[in-house]
């Protein structure tokens, strides 16, 4: 499965010195930053465990896109600037604290035979981190939503959709890597 991901320089620096990232929650500052994300995080983690019968510390965020009921990979570096850049206001705050000279973009081709990357969709994430309904979602929205999450289950808001899915995956190896690229989006806005 084609996804990306963007990371810090120094975990493509760890996958080329070792063959292998494998990500631990415990070392996010992203997560501790972001009210909520902390909860979310410690969830899907949860969820990715009992699903996929592992004992994973973290996981990494890839992107795929979303149109209508479906989800695509992103095909090339074209692709997934002009993705970026359409979806901007959707990921705005992310993309804000991770597009600084020290991010690398990674383009992977993961075999997911071996694990369910766990898809969610986007504005399903952001309200998990609220903790609670905001119109129009109905009462009830979020249990839902995590109990589908905790069997496995494709999360798709059909409420405020984006073009956004989230993958989850509990490593980058050296030989996922398709290619590297500098990144620094310069956003169309």
């Amino acid at each position: 499965m084609k996804l990306w991901t963007i990371q810090r320089k120094t975990v493509l620096d760890t996958i080329m010195n070792t063959g292998i990232w494998v990500p631990d929650f415990e070392k996010s500052k992203y997560r501790d930053e972001i009210p909520g994300f902390k909860e979310n995080y410690d969830f899907i983690l949860d969820c990715f465990n009992k699903v996929n019968r592992c004992n994973s510390k973290g996981l990494v965020f890839c992107f795929m896109k979303r149109r209508n009921d479906e989800v695509f990979t992103i095909n090339s570096i074209s692709d997934f600037e002009s993705f970026l850049n359409n979806n901007y206001k959707d990921l705005s705050k992310m993309i804000d604290y991770i597009n600084t000279e020290e991010s690398v973009l990674l383009e992977l081709d993961v075999d997911t035979s071996l694990f369910y990357p766990m898809l969610i969709e986007l504005n399903d994430w952001n309200l998990m981190a609220v903790g609670y309904e905001l119109f129009p979602y109905p009462e009830g929205y979020i249990s839902d939503l995590k109990r589908q999450l905790s069997q496995g289950k494709l999360s798709l808001t059909r409420v405020m959709p984006t073009n956004v899915v989230q993958a989850h995956i509990p490593y980058i190896k050296s030989e996922d890597i398709v290619n590297a690229y500098d990144f620094q989006l310069t956003t169309a806005e």
